[in-house]
């Protein structure tokens, strides 16, 4: 076992999380949750042959062409096919697993995810929330991958766990804060700018529950990336981070009375 939180801790959340790292690094899934991987992995299969041209509105940003925030919020439209969109903006199977079992312990009932792309990693997620009667809100720039992401989560049959916003995550963020009011957790995806996420976060956290959980995707994704990372898990207001290389996740804990608390697992402790 991997310790992750303060040894002196006896709070049930991080307890519960303890135990997700346990079971995320050994892999431990029950039957209907194996039986949930292989049916969206089939879809992901399905979605990564398509041929089928899209126009795509993009609101992010990219590593050939980096865009600041403000070059950002107006959108540019990219032609691409929905097979090569599904390979490069899906979560793989490993990180999928990862937020499907982070919501399996944890129990979050409302949740926020900022970037859904064709729905891949929306579905890992609703698999966990539907066992408890959750919801997630996904927000993506747009129209037509949020079309086609409600396909896939209508085959999957998860769509009373989630609910689609389309707009860039400028324009749509704070509505969506304004309208549900506390998040229990939060995935911030699919705008890999070191100014943006790091607005992304500040406007995010006086929305959170005060046992909360906030994961960044690709934290070593660019330089930048790297920094704004480092900014935040050293950021007082965070309890306890854990950084998988390419996720990083922070929590929030009620009454915590440990010392703040950090680590590093490598990608190679995975399966």
């Amino acid at each position: 076992m991997i310790n992750i939180i303060p040894s002196d801790s006896n709070q049930l959340f991080l307890r519960h999380f303890q135990t997700f790292v346990d079971s995320f690094i050994n892999e431990n899934l029950s039957s209907s949750e194996k039986q949930s991987i292989k049916a969206i992995e089939l879809l992901r299969k399905e979605t990564e042959s398509s041929t089928e041209a899209i126009e795509i509105l993009n609101y992010g940003t990219s590593k050939r062409k980096p865009r600041s925030l403000v070059e950002s919020e107006h959108g540019w439209i990219s032609n691409s096919t929905v097979g090569a969109v599904c390979k490069r903006g899906s979560k793989n199977r490993l990180w999928g697993r990862f937020l499907m079992q982070l919501i399996g312990y944890m129990s979050p009932h409302l949740c926020l995810e900022l970037g859904t792309c064709v729905g891949i990693s929306a579905a890992y997620q609703a698999t966990s929330l539907a066992k408890i009667g959750g919801k997630l809100v996904t927000i993506e720039g747009s129209p037509t991958l949020v079309k086609i992401a409600k396909k896939n989560i209508e085959i999957l049959k998860l769509s009373d766990y989630v609910y689609f916003v389309t707009g860039s995550f400028q324009s749509t963020l704070s509505i969506v804060l304004d309208k549900y009011k506390i998040f229990d957790y939060v995935f911030i995806d699919g705008h890999h700018d070191e100014t943006a996420t790091c607005q992304y976060f500040e406007q995010i956290y006086p929305y959170l529950s005060t046992n909360a959980i906030v994961v960044f995707d690709d934290i070593n994704w660019s330089e930048g990336m790297k920094k704004v990372w480092k900014k935040i898990y050293e950021d007082p207001r965070i309890n306890v981070s854990i950084d998988f290389e390419d996720i990083g996740i922070c929590l929030f804990c009620s009454n915590f009375t440990s010392e703040k608390f950090h680590t590093v697992i490598p990608k190679s402790n995975l399966r």
